[in-house]
């Protein structure tokens, strides 16, 4: 049993939090404004790691990291040539536009934020990336207008670098920091070797591809998409966790390419090399992140069957009466303990046709003849015949199978228990004995027009 930690426990792993929060906040921010050097940010690093700290932080502390974060916007030495109103007008636009995305996302996305179905990282799309950042530009795009900025031009450059930010940097850190449940990856030594030989292909081919020539993108287009091929391996293989991580590995070497002057961007104008490297990336992330989700969706729905799957096995098994499933090929593919206990085999021998071994000769056919018109029909039987025992005495037994569907209503095959009456029909038979004979007895001098009651005798009894 997990102890509940103590107020004075909470109270230091909370502030160890905002203090890693602050730590990488300032590196953010600082990181995200010395792109103002050479050309506009690509991407708005700050708002991924606050939008991060919101969604894992329970909404009371909200205002606590966002105050966290405006000492750092103000006196961070990067913001030293930006005038106070502008700091300060970015940050309530910043913060806003956070907390909107963040409520947003818990509501409809849910937390933890894991992209498990197409519609679910639709709606991350839809919020995340298109809507919350468009509004935020607009406010953004009025501010820059002060400083004697053009209004669209702003917009689509404060739009881009919140979009793709939400797109490529927020994931990776859901994934790779904030997520701290087991990976699903089993690294086993094929495994790590795949993983090995995928890390070092995309170093190698997103090099050579962030490297190439000045102007060479018509030039060397191989060289230049090498990596698409290693960023899909790793999203059919790993999902989401390696889509994400590829992908930001991807773009860190692309970005720190351009920014040393190296690349198919070198030539472009200063104001238009972060738009080229936006359209770039989100024409790589986008279609990536789509293969992924679909593949983690693919993974949700056979870990659900599985975990389904072993539900049934375990309540079946503590069940009081014998049970067994077919497909719809008429083959057993289970049967519960008691079954495996009453006919002493193992599970192996019993699936396919196993089970019809140990069906006493005399009542199989006819047997097998009621069960193929059920099949066909998908109609509910029940009947009694005789099984033989562990210890090889043949028991009477009565079956009882239910056509079983998906969801979809696609026939699977049947259900079915069977229960042990060999003791039921033998008291049953002796009960009707002792009644014969005391009819048999009235007969003979009370009543001549009563006779012995006659005996029933299922389908299957010899």
């Amino acid at each position: 049993m997990t102890s509940v930690p103590t107020l004075r426990e909470r109270f230091w792993r909370e502030t160890l939090t905002l203090a890693l929060f602050c730590v990488a906040f300032f590196f953010a921010y600082r990181y995200g404004m010395s792109f103002s050097q050479a050309l506009a940010s690509p991407f708005w690093f700050p708002d991924s790691v606050l939008l991060c700290a919101l969604l894992v932080t329970p909404p009371r502390r909200w205002a606590l990291y966002v105050l966290a974060a405006l000492p750092i916007r103000v006196f961070s030495p990067v913001a030293a040539q930006t005038e106070l109103w502008f700091l300060l007008t970015t940050f309530l636009i910043d913060s806003g536009k956070c907390l909107l995305m963040a409520s947003l996302l818990r509501r409809f996305v849910g937390t933890p934020i894991k992209f498990e179905s197409v519609p679910q990282f639709a709606r991350y799309l839809l919020i995340a990336v298109l809507l919350v950042p468009a509004l935020s530009a607009l406010a953004g795009a009025g501010a820059r207008t002060l400083l004697g900025r053009d209004f669209w031009s702003s917009w689509d450059q404060w739009w881009m670098g919140n979009a793709m930010t939400q797109l490529i940097v927020t994931p990776a850190i859901l994934y790779w920091v904030v997520d701290t449940s087991p990976r699903r990856m089993q690294f086993e030594s094929k495994r790590a070797l795949e993983l090995g030989l995928l890390i070092v292909g995309l170093l190698i081919a997103t090099w050579l591809a962030a490297n190439t020539g000045e102007g060479s993108i018509n030039l060397q287009q191989a060289r230049f998409y090498a990596p698409i091929p290693f960023l899909f391996w790793a999203a059919l293989r790993f999902g989401m966790i390696g889509a994400t991580g590829s992908i930001a590995v991807f773009s860190g070497i692309v970005i720190h390419a351009a920014l040393q002057g190296h690349g198919p961007f070198v030539d472009f104008p200063a104001d238009r090399t972060a738009h080229a490297l936006q359209n770039f990336l989100l024409l790589r992330a986008a279609p990536l992140y789509l293969v992924a989700v679909v593949v983690e969706q693919r993974w949700h729905t056979e870990r659900s069957l599985r975990e389904s799957e072993e539900r049934f096995r375990s309540i079946a098994n503590a069940a009081p009466v014998m049970i067994w499933l077919v497909d719809r090929h008429q083959r057993n593919e289970f049967c519960n303990d008691g079954w495996l206990t009453f006919v002493g085999r193992t599970l192996q021998q019993e699936l396919g046709d196993g089970w019809s071994e140990a069906v006493h000769p005399d009542d199989l056919p006819r047997m097998r003849k009621v069960y193929d018109e059920c099949f066909v029909q998908r109609t509910r039987f029940e009947f009694d015949y005789r099984h033989r025992r562990f210890d090889g005495e043949y028991r009477w037994v009565n079956t009882t199978g239910v056509p079983r569907y998906a969801p979809d209503g696609e026939f699977l095959g049947f259900v079915g228990a069977v229960t042990d009456i060999t003791d039921r029909r033998r008291a049953k038979s002796a009960a009707a004995i002792r009644s014969a004979d005391r009819g048999a007895d009235r007969g003979h001098g009370l009543d001549p027009s009563i006779r012995p009651a006659s005996r029933r005798y299922d389908s299957f009894d010899s």
